[in-house]
């Protein structure tokens, strides 16, 4: 099948020229028409092609959806809920319409009903997990850790092959000390991406607090990698290898570790008592 090449603004105004929506074979043209306008941030010319369209075809879905949609780029708000509600009344295309409100919402700074509309389309079309994430993403932005892992823990049931997914859900595990389950889904993050070095980094802090010092060296030492001088990491190496007694290597860390926080009394006492250990002091 050769498909066709899509037509540019200046081929569809030229086709539209003279035409009205009335004539049922023109209407796919003033479809398009207005959708390229939307596309293009040309959003009063949009309005004026899809109210055009439901002035002779008030039930076209894809007009009224559209129209509402403009009207909520150009934030006329009151004109984008009546289009939106008459779209819902038409049950057509459900999901577009709850991301359309959901993006309503965000412009107007209303976060709840934001959140509202992304999980009625998250609902609606379980297969995009796209949607799901972002409503993952809104709820952990906003503090709503427990709304967040329910999202993340959906979202991996259907796509369990998604690595953004694990990382986000072990952060908040961590968060919530919950360190042994974290450490499974950072484990599997690595198993697709072994170059993930905040996964390596985060999976050092949780076997850390596991008390799994020898298993979180190598995650600490491929983390710090990518984040040479990341304190929080060395100073954790630091401590793994005190805690094998492996007290050169954390000697070493510590010295380069107090070279940038002189001042740093914690950093200052290990150093001290690692000098003793060594017998420099």
């Amino acid at each position: 099948m050769i498909l066709k090449k899509p037509r540019s603004l200046q081929e569809l105004l030229q086709e539209a020229e003279g035409k009205e929506p009335s004539d049922p074979n023109n209407v796919e043209v003033f479809l398009k028409l207005g959708k390229i306008h939307l596309k293009n941030g040309y959003y009063n010319d949009a309005v004026s092609v899809f109210r055009k369209i439901v002035s002779f075809e008030p039930y076209n879905s894809s007009a009224v959806i559209s129209l509402g949609i403009s009207y909520s780029r150009l934030g006329r708000f009151e004109d984008a809920i009546f289009y939106l509600e008459q779209a819902l009344e038409l049950k057509s295309n459900e999901t577009i319409v709850f991301l359309a409100f959901s993006d309503l919402y965000e412009s107007k700074g209303d976060t709840e009903k934001q959140i509202q509309f992304l999980m009625r389309a998250a609902n609606s079309s379980p297969d995009r997990f796209q949607i799901r994430l972002k409503l993952s993403e809104l709820l952990r932005k906003h503090g709503d850790l427990p709304g967040a892992t329910r999202e993340y823990r959906k979202l991996l049931e259907k796509h369990p092959e998604l690595e953004v997914a694990h990382f986000s859900l072990a952060g908040i595990l961590m968060k919530e000390k919950n360190f042994e389950e974290a450490a499974v889904h950072l484990k599997i993050v690595l198993s697709k991406n072994p170059s993930a070095f905040d996964a390596h980094m985060n999976l050092g802090f949780c076997l850390f607090s596991q008390k799994k010092y020898s298993l979180a060296i190598p995650s600490f030492v491929s983390g710090l990698k990518r984040y040479k001088n990341y304190p929080k990491g060395m100073f954790a190496l630091a401590q793994c290898y005190y805690q094998i007694r492996d007290w050169d290597r954390a000697l070493v860390l510590m010295e380069r570790l107090s070279e940038f926080h002189k001042d740093d009394f914690q950093i200052l006492f290990s150093l001290g008592e690692l000098y003793q250990k060594t017998g420099e002091i």
